[in-house]
Parts: C-alpha cells; structure tokens; sequence
C-alpha cells in the first residue's frame, strides 16, 4: 500500500509544487543551485550525491524532475517524499529543490525463532538483510523464501517460515524476527530400482544426486533432485543405446521414527528400458565444402556400432563448428532421426543450407574502464574484414584470460549494417591488476626455521597500456634483495616482449665446505675438505671377490690399473652429502655476498592453432663483491676465493624456447608444456665465472572428471605429471668456476618438498605427480602430489644413479590462486629407499605422524 501511495505521488508532485509556489512555474527554466533533504536520519547525504550531483547546475523542467524523482524512488530509502521548490537567491534566478523525506527503518536486530536442526549462523548466512540495512518488504520476502529454500536442502520439506517487524518509529530502527516452524526432516533410508536388467542397481545408485543415509552421507531428501535423477538415468542409458528408456515413476515408501518424528523413505525408481539400439549413419545432403566422409568423420561413431546419444550430439556439433570456423555462420542444418524399430537400428539425415561466408565489420570493445582497448584487439586474431571463426574467438578468449587482466571475457555477435557482415562484442569485467603484497614465507623442514619476509608492489597491466612494472624486496636474515623490472610484452605491432630488470642484493651463504686446519687441500687435486678423502664406488653392479655389490657402493680398497675402468672416483664429501649426511659444522663456513646486476631480456611468441610457440633470449651482467675474514676460513671453491673483498664482472646469457598448449597458463586444467634453456656464464662472454647450465622441463595437465554440483561450484580434479632435468657442464674449453649460488639447489619448498637444504648440484632430476581440486576455482585449490628428487655433485652421476639416491615426498594443502599472492600451505611425509628397496620413513619437524609443515611459493617461472 505505500508503495502505490508513493508511486501515486510521484504523479501529482510536479502540479503539487507548481501550485505551492505564489508565482506559479516560476523555478521551470532555472538553473538548480542545490538540492537538499530534510528527514534525514540514517541515509547520509552522500549516500544520494551520485544519483543528485549529475542534476545540479541543469536547468528545471518537468521532464528533468520526473527523472531525480524516479531515481530517488528506485534507491527504496525512503516511505515517502515531499518536494518543494525554494528560491537559490533573492532574484529568483536559481533554485533549490528541498525534499522532506521520511526515511524507511533499518534493521537493529535479526531475531530466529523456533530452529533446533539447523544453527543460526547457517540461517543468518542465508539471508541478505544484515544489521544497519535498510527494510522493504521485497528483500523481507526473498530472505523468508531463502530460510524456507535451507531447510527444503537440508531435508525439511514442510518447513514454514514467517516474519515480523517491530519498528522504533521515533529512531526509525526494527526487530526482524523470523519465526520458523521446522516440521518433520525426511531422510532417504533405501533407493530400489525396478525394470532394470541391462543396468546394475549400483551403476544406477551411482548417477543419483539423491543418496541413502550412510555413514558418509546425510541421506537428505530434496524434491527437486528427483528431476535431475531421472534425467541422469535416462541420459545414461540413451549414452548405451537405449533410445526409448524412460523411468515411468518414483514411488515413495515412507515411516515414521516415533523418538525423533523423522520419516525415512524408500524410493522406487520404475524404469522401462526398451530394446539397445545400433547406428545406422548419417545421410547428408545440400553440402558441397566438404564431402559426405569428412561429415561422417565428426561424428565419431560407425555404423553397427552401439547408439550414443552424447556421441552423435557433440558429433552434429563438430560438424556444425566445422563450418563455423570456415566462417559460414548463417548455415541452416536439419536434422531427423529415423528408428526402425524392425532392426533396431536409429539412422539419421543432416540438410544442409550452405549460405555465404560471414565477415567481420565491426570489433566492439566493452566494459574496459582502464585498459585500453588496442590492449584487448591486440590479443583477438581476427580483425575487420576477416572471416568470422568460432575457433579464433575461443583462441582470443583464451589469450585475453591468459593475460590475467580479466575476471570474466564473453563474446557476441550481432547482424551488422547488410547480409554478411557481423559485429563482434568482447564483453569484459576487469580484474584487479596492481597489487600490494606483503607476508612471510617459511619452510619448517629448514635449519634454523628460516623465515623470509617480502614486500611487492606490481602492476599487471601499468596504465591500462598491457606493459608490467614491479618494485619488490624480500628480507631474511640470511638474503635482502630490491628489484626494479619493466616489461613491454607487445612492441611494435607483435608478440615481441621486452624486459629490464635492475636487482641489488645481499646474500649470506651458509654451511659452504671449507677447511682451514691441516692438511690443507689443494686446487690441483681431488682433495676435499677434512675429514673426507677420496675414494672409489662401483660404476655398476657387479660380484668382487664373491660378494655381490651395487652401482655406487663403495669399492673395498684401491683399483689396479686394469680395474679402474669398472669404478668411479668419488668424495667422501660429495657422496655424503648426496645421501643427506649432516657435514661438521667445523669444516663449514658462512661469506657474505653483494650483487649488482641490470639484466635484459626479449622474447617472441607465435600463437597457432598447435599451441603457444615461443623463443626467448637475454643477457645478465653482474658485478659481485664477496667478504670473509680469512683468518678463520679458507673456502673450498676456488671460485669463492678469488672473489675475496673484490668486485668482479659475472656475465650470463640464456636461450630458451618452449611449446605451450595449455588451456589458462596459470592455473591450467589441460594441455602440455614443453620448454628447453640453455644459460652460459663467462666463457666468450668474459667474466670470473665459468659453466654453462641446460634445463629440460616438462609438463603435462589433464582434467579428470569435472561435475557440476551448484550453480557457482564444480566436483573436479586435475591431473597434472610434471619432469624438470638440470645439468651445469664445463664451459667450452673444459674451463669450469662457479659459486654456491650457480649451482643447482633443493630449497625444501618447491623441490624435494621438506627435504634440508642443498646447494651443491651439477645435476638435479625432479620428478612430480599431483592431483588438484578446486574449493574455490579463483582462490583456493587443495593439492594431493608425490614428487620424487635426485641430486649429484657431478653429471657423470647420473650413470650410476640408483632408487636409494632419490628424496621423496608426498602429501598435500591448500594452495591459493589469488594473482600475486600464489601461496601454499602443506603437511608433507618424507621417504627415501634402501638398498634393498625398503622404504625409510623420515621423521618430520611437527611432531604429528612425522610429518613436515612446510610454507612455500607456488610460482612458476617459464
């Protein structure tokens, strides 16, 4: 009623304030000076500026007024509304526009009544009204009908419930109170199947979104999913040939438990199952692009072979997507099935009208606020005048999520200005692309339980122009960095990137080898510190002196010189620490290292139709400047040495290319990803350090299953297999100097999750499977992976590489997505394998199944 009383008044206001003023129309013509509200009590003027503002300073008219008004009337603050037009000055030459309002209550207390089954913060989190808000009874009655929907989920099909308003007129506040009458929960005691021989019950059971009470499952009965279960049914078995099946009925079998005043039910689902019918093939006619064979070959099924519907569906589809990528989208197709019910045989024919090509005229941007839309027409393969092509659409989509600028991307197409002609509209909502990061990164599984602490400030997408600029520091008591990078990922017109990239940094190196007490080792030697010696192992199995042993045990003595071909020099040190041994903190030793380095690289892409083609390059000059006192230390690297208390040049040059088919790059859900680079470092490039460091990885992603369970959620799994091998040879010459920091390393948190340290590596094999589910696809997956690492002090290693030198884990956590913050928090089991194949549980640092806590980055870099 007082809506219509509103709405009534909105008709006659304009004659109301005309015949109020004694100089009648006075204020018609006028310019609006302000327009002010009195009645005021819990809407804040600036609650209303953005609807008033655009109208000050406009001129008075009817037409105009009518607009403010029913502006003012669809914000729902107010029960009604009284305006008077008032003089902006003596003269009359403006004026003011004064409502008198009276304000609709706003919620001081939600009150539930009469629930004993279901919590009230479950109900409260059903409802939109909140304390502070503002009531109408529409959004009253879509929280009533919310409370009403939870309970028919939960099981309570009678559920009723009612509202009430005790309102405080004086302070314009109300109590909300919802009075629930729960009625009788309804569970699912047994689901029974009749008619059924070609499906078993437990195939069945398993296609039903309805379940039995179990002790994993509630049982709860919802109506409305006895829709969805016969459809599932049905689909199921037209998927195996069954094209007349139908389920006939779901009768309902129900009793009531007398302590509780629950009733269980029993379901029957009636199916008529008809006879499995055969693929007879497709009969084509009016096609003249393509032939009848490349028609029938989309679709996927032989004839004689068993009818599935789903098949011959996306069949027809692909075909219709065949010549929608050709451009032709203003074809007809008509197609009829026809059933000999004799045979049992199901045939079909497909008419083709086959019309002109369509081109696009127009490409229509949408939706951008900030980046600009070359930015967005850049990463769309097609431009004007170009053949329409569904496959370059889903192409342009898939570039245009991948540069992580966009929350949500959705074509259109409309008819354009004649035949033939068709405007194509990106829809876009941006995401938020400059961030502030800040937190902490530890990894339990570390000595000393570091913790390193990191500062970000990125954007994405820097003035809307698709160009990335970030400022970043982390700090630790054992690293402190600042970097400043640039990168321009399109120049000139192409998918040519561009980055520079100025770092400063301070690192201290930890537990780095080095012997300072006698005997001294030497450069020229196999020396090693004390109180390691050199020794041999076998290079391969083998049986000595009647005792069988294994490649890389140890070779009891000395080789002659017709032996030494069957064994391999080794360290004591080096073989130590590839098996994880703790090395004397007395034969260790820290140094500190400063680095300036400006680095530049550039890198272009080609996307095809076979993927993301893409070669890369970039140089890194360094100047670096280590410090110890050498009274107390003598380091082992040769390297480390010579840099004592002096800046010297490091100069390093990467290649790389890579071959990328996955469907969002990063968080992908399939396809692979291949990449090989190649780093040189001195050599003919100058400089102090000498190696040169290969990286093979690869990877591939592959979906599951993938179920839709509500409208904003899906059941799904991502398989996702993962293999990375680094190698650090000699540069050319056989010359070879390089620091702790070249080599490889197993850092705990992302390789050899959990594992100690170690930075020794001239060949390091990490392996990784792992299953991904989603709890929030935008935000937060949980992973399931085992990975398992190898590491050698040299590659000639790598020969005699046996299963007891890999370090393994396995386990799982929760992993966040959010652009810039890819965090991951795990509970990890570490295991390692014997000799003799046994498996060597590794006790873990949290005292909970001797498992490891780890916390760790999740990004990726390609």
């Amino acid at each position: 009623m007082r809506r219509l009383l509103a709405l009534i008044l909105l008709i006659v206001i304009p004659l109301s304030v005309a015949v109020a003023q004694s100089d009648s129309q006075w204020y018609v013509g006028k310019p609006i000076k302000n327009i002010v509200f009195t009645g005021l009590v819990h809407v804040k003027r600036s609650d209303l500026e953005g609807i008033i503002n655009p109208f000050i300073g406009k001129d008075f008219s009817d037409t105009l007024f009518w607009d403010l008004q029913s502006k003012l009337y669809a914000l729902d603050y107010f029960e009604q509304f009284t305006p008077n037009a008032e003089p902006g000055d003596p003269q009359k030459s403006s004026v003011i526009i004064n409502f008198q309002v009276v304000e609709r209550p706003i919620v001081s207390e939600i009150k539930i009544t009469g629930n004993t089954h279901i919590r009230n913060s479950d109900i409260l989190g059903a409802v939109t009204l909140k304390k502070d808000d503002i009531i109408n009874k529409t959004k009253l009655k879509n929280d009533t009908d919310a409370i009403v929907n939870l309970y028919h989920q939960r099981g309570f099909p009678n559920a009723k419930v009612t509202d009430s308003v005790d309102e405080n007129t004086k302070e314009k506040t109300a109590v909300i109170t919802f009075k629930i009458d729960e009625g009788s929960q309804t569970k699912v005691k047994k689901i029974l199947f009749e008619g059924n021989t070609f499906a078993s019950d437990g195939t069945l059971r398993g296609l039903l979104k309805t379940k039995e009470q179990s002790l994993f499952q509630s049982g709860t009965f919802q109506e409305s999913n006895l829709a969805q279960d016969k459809a599932a049914i049905v689909k199921y078995y037209e998927d195996h040939g069954f094209e007349d099946a139908e389920v006939t009925d779901i009768t309902k079998q129900q009793e009531t438990e007398k302590s509780s005043n629950n009733v269980f039910l029993t379901l029957t689902y009636h199916i008529k199952e008809g006879p499995q019918y055969t693929y007879g093939g497709t009969e084509f006619s009016g096609n003249t692009l393509f032939t009848n064979k490349q028609l029938e070959d989309q679709i996927g099924l032989k004839k004689g072979d068993i009818l599935d519907k789903s098949k011959i569906d996306s069949g027809f589809g692909r075909i219709h997507d065949l010549y929608l990528n050709d451009g032709y989208i203003f074809n007809t197709f008509d197609t009829k099935p026809h059933k000999n019910e004799q045979t049992d045989v199901v045939s079909y024919t497909m008419k083709i009208s086959e019309q002109g090509r369509a081109h696009i005229e127009n490409i229509i941007i949408k939706g951008n606020t900030k980046t600009k839309d070359y930015v967005i027409r850049r990463e769309i393969p097609l431009q004007v005048g170009d053949i329409f092509s569904k496959e370059k659409i889903v192409q342009g989509l898939r570039n245009l999520y991948n540069t992580q600028y966009f929350s949500s991307v959705t074509p259109e197409t409309q008819q354009g200005s004649v035949p033939g002609l068709m405007d194509l509209i990106i829809n876009v909502e941006e995401a938020k692309t400059t961030d502030i990061n800040f937190g902490l990164s530890v990894s339990g599984a570390q000595t000393g339980f570091p913790i390193l602490g990191f500062l970000k400030l990125a954007d994405k997408n820097f003035l809307g122009l698709g160009e990335e600029l970030n400022v970043q520091t982390q700090l630790s008591s054992t690293q402190q960095s600042l970097n400043f990078g640039f990168q321009e990922n399109w120049l000139l017109g192409h998918r040519w990137s561009n980055s520079v990239n100025l770092t400063l940094a301070h690192y201290k190196q930890t537990n780095q080898p080095q012997d300072i007490l006698p005997p001294i080792f030497t450069s020229q030697s196999n020396a090693v510190p004390d109180p390691y010696d050199g020794h041999y192992v076998f290079s391969e199995a083998m049986t000595y002196n009647n005792v069988q042993y294994q490649a890389g045990q140890y070779f009891p003595g000395y080789p002659t010189a017709a032996e030494i071909n069957t064994y391999h020099l080794v360290t004591d040190y080096a073989y130590a620490q590839s098996k994880g041994v703790t090395i004397p903190s007395s034969y260790l030793m820290t140094y500190d290292e400063y680095d300036l380095s400006l680095s530049y690289s550039t890198g272009y892409s080609w996307h095809t139709g076979l993927g993301i083609f893409n070669v890369g390059t970039g140089i890194s000059p360094t100047l670096t400047y280590i410090t110890y006192d050498p009274t107390l230390y003598r380091p082992f690297s040769i390297t480390v040495r010579d840099n004592l208390n002096n800046w010297q040049f490091v100069d390093k040059w990467s290649l790389s290319a890579s071959w990328d088919t996955r469907d969002i790059s990063y968080n992908p859900s399939k396809g692979f990803y291949l990449k090989q680079s190649v780093l040189f470092s001195g050599g003919f490039l100058g400089g102090v350090r000498d190696y040169i460091q290969t990286t093979s990885r690869a990877e591939w992603f592959h979906t599951l299953f993938d179920i839709p369970v509500t409208d904003k959620w899906r059941f799904k799994t991502v398989f996702d297999v993962r293999s990375s091998l680094s190698l650090v040879f000699p540069q050319f010459g056989g010359a070879f100097a390089a620091t702790t920091s070249d080599l490889l390393s197993i850092d705990g948190i992302t390789i050899a999750r959990g594992w100690n340290q170690r930075t020794d590596g001239r060949a390091l094999w990490d392996n990784w499977l792992e299953f991904r589910i989603p709890i929030s696809e935008q935000y937060l997956w949980w992973d399931f992976f085992l990975s398992g690492t190898v590491m050698y002090p040299d590659t000639a290693d790598l020969r005699s590489m046996q299963l007891s030198d890999f370090l393994f884990s396995t386990g799982g956590g929760v992993r966040l997505t959010i652009p810039g913050l890819p965090i991951g928090l795990y509970l990890v089991k570490r295991f390692q394998f014997d000799n003799a194949g046994q498996v060597q549980w590794q006790q873990g640092n949290t005292g909970l199944l001797g498992l490891d806590f780890v916390i760790s980055f999740n990004t990726q870099v390609f």
